[in-house]
């Protein structure tokens, strides 16, 4: 395991009258190359969950392991653990700072103290990673698109090399073309450089397509987890956790309740539309041979 977060706890106002548990006893582990998605309501937990994992809010209970190592065990190693384990907060676009982009996702390396070559090199491949052209690198961040500003603010934490990037809801506030090139670019940059991904978001479709597996929060705590399979076809719990599955599994069910061969684990639009032409298939071979 990459990492290992054990009963974990946070509570925002300790010792006073507010004091609340924002999360508690979490428990789970992270593998290398795997891509995980974190998902929940407003106020679940998620984002607290997260910022405990690259050691930015210390825990209230619990630890987290970074390769068997305390994240909080030597405070001189903390800038270690935060480059091996890149945070983009929601609105990342926002912390872009420098006259050009391809100055922003220099920043990093240079506070790595990076020779200059290996520094253009990082920021090159990270760029390239996240679909950004050359002929981009200079232009100042207001001169492109909100979709383009996350993706060079996401090329500045890649840029870093981490071990473990976590991306909390990436596509918030983009519209639909903006968030599909987002989802696109961040599948393909995990393919390429296999390392491990926890994507948090409240949009089931966006996870449904992605992750390999899926942690559930509710009211601080994990509720299940599992596969998209597992998950999406748990309704029960879903409800319980205050979500619905994605759309076109609601479809898929209810397609199913009339009477179609619809096989039960679909929640993507790839697979419906595949599973409903072998259907129309079906349906001509079937009227072919009664001619």
């Amino acid at each position: 395991m990459i990492l290992e977060v054990e009963n974990l706890s946070h509570v925002y106002d300790f010792g006073t009258p507010f004091a609340r548990h924002a999360i508690k006893n979490i428990n789970f582990s992270l593998k290398a190359n795997e891509f995980v998605g974190i998902i929940g309501h407003t106020g679940s937990g998620k984002s607290t969950l997260v910022q405990h994992l690259n050691a930015l809010i210390k825990p209230s209970g619990g630890r987290i392991l970074l390769a068997d190592e305390d994240i909080h065990a030597d405070k001189t190693k903390l800038k270690s653990v935060r480059q091996r384990v890149g945070l983009v907060f929601q609105y990342p676009e926002h912390q872009l700072f420098e006259v050009n982009i391809y100055k922003d996702v220099c920043f990093g390396p240079l506070n790595m103290g990076l020779e200059p070559d290996e520094v253009a090199l990082r920021a090159k491949e990270a760029l390239q990673l996240v679909g950004l052209s050359e002929e981009l690198y200079n232009k100042s961040p207001f001169e492109l698109s909100g979709g383009q500003r996350r993706r060079a603010a996401i090329a500045g934490v890649l840029a870093m090399h981490p071990d473990i990037l976590i991306l909390d809801e990436p596509t918030a506030g983009l519209d639909p073309a903006g968030r599909d090139a987002i989802l696109s670019q961040i599948a393909k940059m995990q393919k390429a450089v296999g390392n491990t991904v926890v994507l948090v978001s409240h949009n089931m479709e966006e996870i449904s397509r992605l992750v390999d597996r899926i942690l559930v929060m509710s009211a601080g705590e994990i509720f299940f987890s599992g596969t998209p399979a597992e998950v999406f076809s748990d309704t029960e719990k879903l409800t319980a956790a205050g979500l619905a599955p994605p759309p076109i599994a609601i479809l898929m069910s209810e397609l199913r309740a009339c009477g179609f061969n619809i096989p039960s684990g679909i929640f993507t639009v790839d697979a419906a539309a595949e599973v409903l032409t072998s259907l129309k298939r079906s349906e001509k071979r079937e009227k072919g041979a009664e001619q």
